[in-house]
């Protein structure tokens, strides 16, 4: 069971002024950056950096500053909530479609902290959700033949462009065992630029909600 604001008050004691703090783009960051923007000893020092332009917009006029991505040599601390993990610790994560800049911070980050509750945990990711890719538009036609010859099925994301001013492709029926062979042959096939599977690096604290109340895994 999700208790947001449990989450986000546990998620804010990993929270320190002068760092810079990459932030996902999904509902629970939108509420965490409200809440450091009522924290005056946090909030007045903050350096952001986030995946998605929305989150950029929406908040220009807080007091947290907020870095383009480009701009960063380094992210502190990475913090994002997920479509999907299993219990490995692969992760979906597309619904968004900022995947391919949130891969860019996940790895400029020294720690990744990844929110969850147990809806979220799956055998297989994929298992409920597609997997997304951003494209190149002028590829669509062959990533469609490409996805097919593996039995995939693919669906054009409707009146929605990357916030690098790409396609979105969503790919349902795939198998997903093996989540690295998937993220690496995807990435393989020209004109995908990215895909949705997080499989090259662990996050270094889960913080999961569930029936039992707020549970905090540190690896």
């Amino acid at each position: 069971m999700l208790n947001i604001n449990e989450l986000l008050l546990e998620t804010l004691k990993h929270i320190k002024s002068d760092i810079i703090l990459g932030i996902a783009y999904d509902n629970f960051t939108i509420e965490l950056i409200k809440l450091i923007e009522k924290k005056n000893n946090i909030g007045n020092k903050l350096n952001c950096v986030s995946s998605s332009l929305n989150i950029i917009n929406k908040f220009k006029d807080y007091k947290i500053n907020f870095n383009k991505l480009e701009d960063v040599d380094y992210i502190d601390l990475y913090i994002s909530s997920v479509d999907e993990i299993d219990n490995n610790m692969n992760i979906l994560n597309g619904k968004n479609g900022s995947f391919t800049n949130e891969k860019i911070m996940l790895n400029l980050s020294k720690k990744f902290i990844c929110i969850t509750d147990d809806s979220k945990k799956v055998q297989f990711i994929g298992y409920k959700s597609p997997i997304s890719i951003e494209i190149i538009n002028s590829s669509i036609k062959f990533i469609y033949k490409k996805i097919n010859d593996i039995n995939g099925k693919c669906i054009l994301r409707n009146n929605f462009i990357s916030d690098n001013g790409n396609l979105i492709i969503d790919i349902y029926n795939l198998n997903i065992e093996n989540p690295k062979f998937l993220e690496i042959y995807l990435n393989s096939i020209p004109g995908v630029i990215e895909n949705s599977i997080f499989s090259n690096k662990n996050p270094d604290i889960i913080i999961n909600s569930s029936e039992f109340g707020i549970e905090n895994k540190i690896f």
